[in-house]
């Protein structure tokens, strides 16, 4: 196979960023403080999201997101319960493709509302800088990986951003569901939102 046919193909298959595969360390910091390990590959089609973080609502969680394709799995490894949903704006990227280069990520993000507004460096790594005013949040984004985020909503304010960056083949266990995870329908957080809301009613009754 030549080496023009490769490009070729890997330019063509659908791709959220333009590396192929790699691992992200990032710390989080604000109303929520912690940290998130991303490993992704096949341009970002499938990834996972290792997240461990505490909050004063819900205390320590270690929660794991899981992409495949325009399906995502969330799943909170404390409680043993996960949801499985359709990314609908990846969804209808996929099912009307372009012929520009320009990552599906990216292009989510604008779908969203995004906008561009500067240029600025992480980890010494250029990044086109987005902004969703609506969503009060901003994304700094690098090959179409985000390296940063802001998050300024009401009472939330929270900064992530990119420690280490690694590019490789990332093992296949990270992308597995846990055998041990139920799932339900419905939303993770608000469900245990309600659970916490009747602990609290229930406490001091008999």
């Amino acid at each position: 196979m030549g080496l023009g046919i490769f490009l070729d193909e890997a330019v063509a298959q659908p791709h959220r960023y333009d590396i192929e595969a790699g691992i992200i360390e990032y710390k989080i910091v604000g109303s929520e403080n912690g940290t998130e390990m991303l490993y992704f590959d096949r341009w970002g089609m499938r990834e996972a999201r290792y997240i461990t973080y505490e909050t004063q609502m819900y205390g320590l969680r270690h929660l794991v997101t899981i992409l495949e394709g325009d399906w995502i799995y969330r799943l909170d490894l404390d409680k043993k319960i996960g949801t499985k949903e359709q990314n609908i704006i990846l969804k209808e990227l996929l099912e009307s493709p372009s012929q520009d280069n320009i990552p599906l990520g990216v292009k989510a993000i604008a779908k969203m509302g995004g906008e561009p507004i500067k240029m600025e460096e992480v980890r010494g790594k250029t990044c086109e800088v987005w902004e969703i005013k609506a969503m009060g949040k901003r994304f700094w984004l690098w090959e179409g990986i985000m390296l940063k985020a802001q998050t300024e909503r009401g009472i939330i304010h929270t900064t992530q951003e990119a420690t280490a960056i690694l590019e490789g083949q990332i093992s296949e266990d990270k992308f597995m569901i846990p055998a041990d995870i139920q799932f339900i329908e419905g939303n993770i957080d608000e469900i245990l939102l309600s659970l916490s809301e009747v602990m609290l009613d229930n406490r001091g009754h008999p």
